[in-house]
């Protein structure tokens, strides 16, 4: 989880909880400046854009741009399409984003499809697109006035936030500039640092953090035993140490000799799976201290003994803590990573990605600072590409998202309480089950800092 985890996913977290705008190059932060000082008094959260533009290349452009922070654009209402095709020609296409060129009329036809563009129930703030460099001829210049009179009016009539955007940079005509800036209009220059700007605005109304709930302290006697065993902690440690944040392995049972590996596989029901478990072996698969699928008692054994032959020659010197059994997940089933990292500088981030072998190859994961409200945990799902995944793909029934949202919360709670002690957590793989069945762990692997083990800050 650390590994992937990465100190810039964890700022990037820290900035998004406390509202802090981060951009990667000062024409960006120049951008982003203006549009916040000009957008003053007009909030909205919502990403449902309108968008005008007089040139349809640099409408298809911008779409492209808007998609990629995530800006939708809502379809034209009937009484929208209605209202642009009495002032439209017939062959101007009524859509959104809208090409409001028409036969070139600035005066008349385009501050009339502005402004009912921006009055649709759908739109919530709208983009204008519009070149206004500080070097234009006069006939331009006056042209130009026309498009900025008009984002303006749409400003007033709607009391929508209206932002322009000039796609190129070099200034703005400064004539143009002043009767936005009159009315209340930002122009920005730059096609992806006004769009990054309007969408970085739109993330910092979003409310503040909602409360979460106080993290339930541990219990006198585990706190006592992870302070002892500082490193990877043992397995049955873990599990009782996640149970008490409601966080629980089910369907599983750690046994001590082939008899009680039997009993518990008859308790559980075949097929099971069956694990060598150490401290001292994180990864098991790669000295073959799993098998899978035993299907009855005779292969349980054979398993068994193939497994304390591989202990004894690839780690003689381990701490054994017992062979594991477990159920085996069947069905459709989404195989991800919940874990837990610790940021000397930020604190304890839960992590959740797609898991199994994708973890290091494709790094799908969603990260935030603990603890977590149900809101946040919703959206570091909704972040992942393997969301789709989630939701039901290619005929797949739906996961359990709720059930693994409910695990990032207590994740985030068992985090917060820990703190320092807490060093790391993976659990890899987690499976999410289909709709209303829950999640199952997998395989566990905690890390604690050793007792009297002071953290080392960031300078």
């Amino acid at each position: 989880t650390g590994a992937i985890a990465g100190s810039d996913r964890t700022l990037d977290a820290f900035f998004r909880r406390w509202h802090v705008i981060r951009v990667n190059t000062l024409d960006e932060l120049l951008e982003t400046s203006i549009l916040f000082s000009g957008l003053r008094g007009a909030p909205t959260t919502s990403r449902r854009v309108g968008m005008s533009t007089v040139s349809g290349g640099e409408m298809g452009m911008l779409a492209d741009i808007c998609s990629d922070y995530g800006l939708e654009f809502p379809p034209l209402s009937e009484e929208g399409k209605a209202g642009l095709r009495s002032v439209l020609p017939p062959y101007a296409p009524l859509a959104n984003p809208l090409d409001a060129w028409g036969s070139g009329d600035l005066k008349e036809a385009y501050p009339a499809s502005l402004s009912i563009l921006a009055r649709e129930p759908a739109v919530d703030l709208l983009i204008v697109s519009q070149d206004m460099p500080s070097n234009m001829a006069d006939e331009q210049i006056a042209q130009f006035s026309d498009v900025a009179a008009a984002a303006v009016r749409a400003r007033a009539d709607s009391g929508k936030p209206v932002v322009v955007v000039s796609n190129i940079s070099g200034g703005i005509e400064p004539s143009i500039r002043k009767i936005l800036d009159d009315g209340g209009v930002p122009a920005l220059q730059g096609s992806t640092e006004g769009v990054g700007a309007v969408a970085a605005w739109l993330d910092w109304n979003r409310p503040l953090p909602e409360e979460t709930e106080a993290p339930l302290p541990l219990p006198t006697d585990l706190l006592a035993e992870l302070d002892t065993c500082g490193g990877i902690v043992p397995y049955a440690l873990s599990t009782r140490v996640l149970a008490h944040f409601g966080i629980t392995a089910l369907c599983e049972r750690l046994t001590q000799t082939p008899e009680e590996a039997k009993a518990a596989a008859e308790a559980i029901g075949y097929p099971v799976a069956l694990k060598g478990i150490s401290p001292d072996i994180t990864h098991k698969t790669e000295t073959g201290l799993v098998k899978l699928n035993i299907a009855d008692a005779g292969a349980l054994r054979q398993a068994w003994d193939e497994l304390e032959r591989s202990m004894n020659l690839h780690h003689p010197d381990a701490r054994r803590e017992g062979m594991l059994i477990q159920s085996m997940v069947t069905g459709d089933v989404v195989e991800t990573i919940a874990g837990v990292n610790r940021d000397p500088a930020f604190g304890s981030a839960v992590v959740v990605g797609l898991g199994g072998i994708f973890v290091e190859l494709l790094r799908d994961v969603s990260l935030e600072l603990a603890p977590l409200s149900p809101a946040r945990a919703k959206a570091m799902i909704n972040r992942l590409q393997a969301a789709k995944l989630l939701q039901g793909f290619r005929g797949k029934q739906p996961a359990d998202i709720a059930a693994l949202e409910e695990t990032l919360v207590r994740l985030g709670r068992m985090a917060h309480a820990l703190g320092e002690r807490l060093v790391s957590l993976d659990l890899n793989p987690l499976m999410v089950l289909p709709e209303g069945q829950g999640v199952r762990i997998v395989d566990i692997v905690m890390q604690a800092r050793p007792s009297g083990d002071s953290p080392k800050h960031l300078p």
